[in-house]
């Protein structure tokens, strides 16, 4: 049991964040670093899962290795703050705060290790709804160090996440398999690469066009001429000579639901009339520990302008009402519409996320805003 890092008493949220930022201003070229990524995050200018961790863990790895800090409580406390100020520059990253649970679960297992307060084999079920009991206050003069090599750890693992999952292509597509996907995900392009490099009669692919994105033509394009590019309104009509759906990721949730691109749910859908098995890739930093009691929370739109150009709206409508265009850039999936999850650790049903969250992360540190 670990002892929460909590603000000092009677600080507001508002205080708490000037101390940190305060902190943090004692070292320039971190503080930048982390101004810097917060901008990048609000504006748009890191997006997608893997980048944004990738940008999150670089910055981590700054601050723990570089800034002043005495205890555990102290670093959890810090990183505490940073999750809550990225967060909120760009919710719908779930990545990144995904990152920052994990680098705290690092914290508090190596205290646990190294500290005479006891040992601690990492989170479990029976930890979710648990007291704390344990104080994290004492000084541990090794825990900077083995808290990097952790970090430095992490980083390899999200940047290699790809490999393992892609490894897997050649066990699920099969020769002569007819498979349909969207978007232009870097780890569905090396899954089916991987799969039609090693098989004797390469499977077909069908790839929907997501408009008004086109990002479907940018990974037709990489796959090669032999891919199918198809709109939305074809889905259900080819959907019955489909052996197999896979789709991209970009979160998985508590409950075993996930965040995929736009037209991600009618693929979906059609997908389980026609019975067709839909496998989605998922690395593990993808896995967050959320529900989706609000479906409104993660609802993030583009700009309408990809759908309807804004020349193209009268000043003046005929019936004096405003004009609203939606262009949203994911679907929520229920986890009932998925077969499997295809992880940098093997495949897993929706049914056992559950179980890699209480593996993955502390119940201390689901909430970071």
């Amino acid at each position: 049991r670990y002892s929460r890092a909590m603000s000092p008493a009677g600080a507001t949220h508002d205080e708490e964040s000037v101390s940190n930022e305060a902190w943090l201003a004692k070292w320039p070229a971190v503080h930048g670093q982390h101004r810097k990524l917060v901008a990048q995050l609000y504006h748009g200018e890191v997006t997608g899962a893997r980048a944004s961790a990738l940008e999150t863990v670089a910055l981590v790895r700054s601050i723990v290795g570089t800034c002043r800090w005495k205890t555990a409580a102290e670093l959890l406390g810090r990183l505490r703050w940073l999750g809550t100020t990225l967060v909120e520059a760009a919710p719908q990253q779930l990545s990144v705060g995904n990152v920052l649970r994990r680098v705290s679960l690092f914290v508090r297992e190596e205290y646990s290790r190294l500290s005479a307060a006891g040992s601690v084999e990492g989170p479990s079920l029976g930890d979710f709804g648990a007291e704390d009991t344990v104080s994290l206050d004492q000084v541990v003069p090794e825990l900077r160090q083995n808290v990097m090599e952790q970090i430095l750890e992490l980083y390899d693992d999200v940047e290699t996440a790809d490999e393992p999952i892609a490894a897997q292509g050649p066990q699920h597509v099969h020769d002569n398999d007819v498979v349909m996907t969207l978007g232009n995900a870097d780890d569905v392009f090396a899954f089916l690469s991987t799969a039609r490099r090693k098989s004797a009669a390469p499977a077909e692919i069908i790839v929907v066009e997501t408009a008004p994105s086109k990002d479907g033509l940018r990974l037709a394009a990489r796959l090669g001429p032999s891919a199918v590019v198809v709109p939305e309104s074809a889905v259900f009509a080819l959907m019955s000579r489909v052996h197999k759906v896979i789709l991209p990721t970009h979160a998985v949730l508590a409950d075993g639901s996930l965040l995929t691109p736009a037209a991600g749910l009618l693929v979906a859908l059609a997908a389980r009339h026609f019975a067709v098995p839909l496998l989605c890739l998922a690395a593990l930093y993808k896995l967050a520990p959320i529900y989706p009691h609000d479906p409104d929370h993660f609802a993030h739109h583009r700009a309408p302008n990809d759908v309807l150009p804004y020349a193209l709206i009268p000043a003046t409508p005929l019936d004096n009402s405003p004009t609203f265009v939606l262009n949203p850039s994911f679907d929520l999936l229920p986890p009932h519409l998925v077969d499997l999850y295809i992880t940098n650790t093997g495949p897993h049903q929706p049914s056992y996320v559950y179980r890699l969250l209480a593996e993955l992360y502390s119940h201390h540190d689901h909430h970071l805003v």
